[in-house]
């Protein structure tokens, strides 16, 4: 759905662990491009109707193209991905949009972490490792998109969900992506393989002067929030009642 002009959010709402996809267009000289940030997984493990038993299943690349494409996005028309971190259920796609022409960005402390987890997407069929290596590693700055007019995002590394985490931020839009580093009214893990408790607590106080007007999270029905009080009350809940108990 498109919830600003030449903003798209995607959430999350089948069986199953994803994670909420976005888009932001942009003008090439004169012809349309998308960038989308975190494409997801490829399949869905959900359960299959026997007790304690799962199977992997269509319904995380398709459903997010066929969202896509209601809002009139091409799969062809997406130029770039980025990922806001390694992690399959936000990365694990992001080859099929490799396979249709886009460039794929990931940060440089997760390059190989997001080798490992999109192959691991892959039940048959692996795509050669050598295919999926992103075209981009990422560090902290600006990133340019499009021309003659670019859209100005900025990448900024926000360690403590996983050492490559990012977030992005538009300042035109006053829109912040923040992947899994903060929800609403909760944060990322960080009581997992590469988790920081002390990144993550400052990496959220970063982000928390921004000023951001949306707020655009990695997880969750309500990962969408819109208007900068709502904002700025949800980063002083989170820093009040839950960076003390990391």
């Amino acid at each position: 759905m498109q919830i600003a002009e030449g903003l798209y959010a995607f959430l999350w709402d089948g069986q199953g662990h994803n994670c909420n996809s976005y888009a932001i267009r942009y003008s090439l000289d004169g012809s349309p491009r998308y960038v989308v940030i975190d494409p997801g997984k490829l399949r869905v493990l959900v359960a299959n109707g026997t007790e304690g038993e799962k199977e992997y299943r269509g319904g995380g690349f398709d459903s997010l193209l066929g969202k896509m494409e209601a809002d009139g996005i091409r799969p062809e028309d997406v130029a770039l991905v980025i990922v806001t971190h390694a992690h399959g259920d936000h990365c694990g796609s992001a080859y099929e949009f490799s396979r249709r022409g886009a460039r794929v960005a990931v940060h440089k402390d997760d390059a190989q972490k997001y080798l490992t987890e999109v192959m691991d997407g892959y039940q048959d069929g692996k795509p050669d490792k050598e295919d999926i290596r992103p075209d981009v590693l990422l560090t902290e700055g600006e990133l340019l998109l499009g021309a003659p007019a670019p859209i100005h995002l900025w990448v900024i590394h926000t360690p403590g969900h996983l050492p490559g985490s990012i977030a992005l931020w538009w300042d035109e839009k006053k829109a912040l992506f923040s992947g899994d580093t903060v929800f609403l009214r909760r944060v990322g893990r960080t009581d997992i393989a590469g988790g920081d408790p002390k990144a993550m607590r400052s990496s959220v106080r970063r982000l928390a002067v921004l000023k951001a007007e949306y707020l655009l999270a990695g997880h969750g029905n309500s990962g969408v929030i819109v208007g900068s009080e709502e904002v700025a009350r949800n980063f002083e809940l989170v820093i009040r009642a839950r960076l003390p108990a990391l």
